[in-house]
Order: C-alpha cells, then structure tokens, then sequence
C-alpha cells in the first residue's frame, strides 16, 4: 500500500492555519503530516515571511489528531541540544501516542542560523556534529544511563525517563538534498527512513542508490529503510506549460524568471495539471523511482491570499479523492 504524506511547511506564522490543516489533513486521510524547521523563510523570496515554531506547534497539535503520524523535515544540526531533544521528542511521542517521527539534516542555509548566533561550519563538520547528535538522542531513547564523549559533545550517565513509547525508538529519518559521499553514509548508518529534498529524478534516484551501496557494507537490509520524496502540485483544469507556470510564479514573486526556473530545476521537483495528469506523473517521480512515500505540497506560493486555508484544504480532499487512488491504482497494475 502506498503511504502519502503531506507537507505543512508552518510559512506565514499563523498557528490557528496551522491547526486548521492537520485536523483537515487527518480527516483527508494521509498517512503523514511533515512540517520544516526553519526559523525564516527557507528561499529568498520568501525570506520575510513569518515562520512558526515547529517543535512548540508540534505538541499541541499531537493532541487535536489521533491517528496522522508527524514530524520535522527535517530538524537541522546544531539547533538544540542532542540530550534536550531526546527528553523533548521522548515526551512528544508520548503526547502523540507513538506518532512521533524524528527527522534530522546537517542544515542547508546559513541565514537560519548565524544571524541567531549559531555556528555554520564547512558541511563535513556540521555532518559530523549531526552524527553525534543522533548517536546521543539514540542512545539516550534506548538506555538506562547513557554517556558519550565526541569531539563535540558529552554526557555522562544522562538519565531519559520515561523512555519513548514505540520501540525501540521513534523512526529517525535523515534528510538527502545534494551531497553524495558523508550525507548517505550517515543514512545507512542511522536512518530508519529517508527524504530526498531534490528537484532532478536522477539525482533524486542516485542518492538512494549511494546509499544502498553503504548499507550493504554495513550489513544492513535497505529495504527496510522507509524512503519518501518530496513533490510541489498545482491542480489545473487543463495542460499548461511548465515555463509559463514558472514565469507567473516569477512575475508574482517579483524575482527574474531565471532565478525562479533555477530554484525549480534544482530544488523543487513540481507537477502541474490535472488531478489524472498528475497521478500518472506523481507515481513516475516518486514511486517508479523507488520512494515509497510521496510527500505533497498542495500549498505553494499561497500563504498571502486571505483564503489560503480554504484552498489548501480544498486541494488535500481532492488530492486523497481523485490522485491518491488513481496511483495505488496504477502500482497495483503493475505489480499484476
């Protein structure tokens, strides 16, 4: 069975929107809700918009859904404390009743974090902060007494009580954008779950690739590791052209279309048209390619209009009526 996640980014710093789109969310019927961890906006264009936290949000909105599982995509290096981060999502998975899913990245843009005093080093030490930072939340989730001494943090008999309630621990998912050699050595190392936060297919393909190969050293099975891959959609009543769609994206941003056409051949993997059109291209991207969960963002570039919510509720329920069964469809015939 395909699993689809739905991505609720927290831009616009509204939490009463927020709420409104996880209740709408559950009763759509995904499977998942993931929100960024971000402190501003995570592109220029969108670098003055209010964000809101996402590990304050997350608690209260565990305890207004019962059965969507949720988490941070991700959760950067660097940002809290390793140990107060497995005391915090140990108690949220308690909140959610064993919904919690912990993902964590080595962070991606400088402006989240030095203009909060927070350091952004080269990406090989910010990886190798991460690793002990998810060596310590593990350990930590799992044992009585846990201690580490790294080259950047220790504990010493650190105490987690009570202990999460899945076992043996929350899934932890690492993030893939760019990087093909620390990044997925890291997964294969860690993570019970992947995301690929990438705007090319092969790219998107070969850093899961990258990653099978290390898991195979390690003697792990990869297939057991959950992979999802993120996906913008915009709902049309007809064909449009791609471009065209970029340059009113631009025109409306009030940024040149190059930079525009640039951010989405490198980042943002997006599918416009209608809901068959996208079906058929959602599974191409995503399930075809090897990722297990689609994650959707039916609300982009809609956080300025007085109806946002309206709109992106609208978009989840036809999302979850017309495409997600039209995929399931479309795999259960290939699969015979």
């Amino acid at each position: 069975m395909v699993e689809f996640g739905v991505y609720l980014s927290g831009l616009g710093g509204v939490y009463q929107q927020q709420k409104d789109l996880w209740i709408a969310a559950e009763a759509a019927g995904f499977d998942y809700v993931w929100s960024m961890d971000n402190v501003v906006g995570p592109v220029p264009f969108l670098a003055d918009l209010p964000v809101l936290d996402t590990w304050t949000f997350m608690p209260a909105l565990a305890e207004v859904t019962s059965k969507i599982k949720f988490g941070p995509l991700v959760s950067p290096y660097g940002r809290r404390h390793p140990a107060v981060l497995a005391k915090s999502s140990t108690i949220l998975d308690h909140i959610s009743n064993g919904r919690l899913q912990l993902a964590m990245g080595p962070g991606d843009e400088e402006r989240q974090h030095e203009p909060w005093g927070q350091a952004y080093p080269k990406p090989s030490e910010r990886i190798a902060i991460l690793r002990e930072e998810l060596e310590i939340i593990k350990r930590m989730w799992t044992q009585d007494e846990a201690s580490f001494e790294g080259k950047h943090y220790k504990i010493e008999k650190a105490v987690n009580s009570p202990k999460p309630i899945q076992t043996p621990h929350p899934p932890i998912w690492i993030g893939l954008v760019f990087g093909k050699q620390l990044m997925p050595r890291l997964a294969a190392d860690y993570a019970d779950g992947i995301n690929v936060y990438n705007g090319k297919d092969d790219y998107a393909v070969e850093l899961l690739e990258i990653t099978k190969g290390h898991c195979e050293k390690n003697g792990r099975d990869f297939s057991k590791i959950m992979t999802s891959r993120n996906v913008g959609i915009t709902f049309t009543d007809k064909e449009i052209d791609f471009d065209e769609f970029i340059r009113a994206r631009a025109e409306t941003a009030n940024v040149p279309f190059e930079d525009m056409k640039h951010y989405f051949d490198v980042w943002e993997r997006h599918i416009v048209g209608t809901p068959e059109a996208v079906a058929k291209e959602l599974k191409e991207c995503t399930i075809d390619l090897g990722f297990q969960q689609p994650i959707v963002d039916l609300g982009c570039f809609m956080f300025d209009e007085p109806d946002y919510v309206e709109k992106n509720v609208e978009n989840m329920n036809l999302f979850m009526n017309e495409v997600a069964p039209r995929v399931r469809e479309l795999v259960a015939n290939d699969r015979g």
